[in-house]
């Protein structure tokens, strides 16, 4: 190999180590931003899931409060003599009747 050949090698190593180095801060630079994509939609859907739990345990303190109120509901409308006429005409249980009904 001539001297020639040869520094025409090292001139292209050379380019080819810039273009590798300059390179390699662009695909940094596209691995940390696809890094905090990463931790934002994380977070995102930490904060889903949270608000979620939040909405659960609301939604089961509605159900029991209904839950409680149609206990009490149930025994006076058995004993409300408009309910147990409309229930006899309508062929329904009292606590089913309703006001238009009643």
């Amino acid at each position: 190999m001539t001297a020639d050949q040869r520094q025409k090698l090292m001139d292209r190593r050379s380019t080819l180590e810039q273009t590798r180095d300059s390179d390699a801060g662009a695909w940094q630079r596209r691995l940390d931003d696809a890094g905090k994509r990463l931790a934002e939609a994380q977070a995102a859907e930490a904060n889903k899931a949270h608000i979620s739990a939040q909405n659960q345990v609301r939604q089961d303190l509605i159900a029991k409060e209904l839950s409680g109120l149609e206990k009490e509901r149930i025994p006076m409308a058995r004993t409300d003599q408009v309910r147990r006429i409309a229930s006899r005409w309508y062929g329904s249980k009292p606590e089913l009747e309703t006001e238009a009904q009643a």
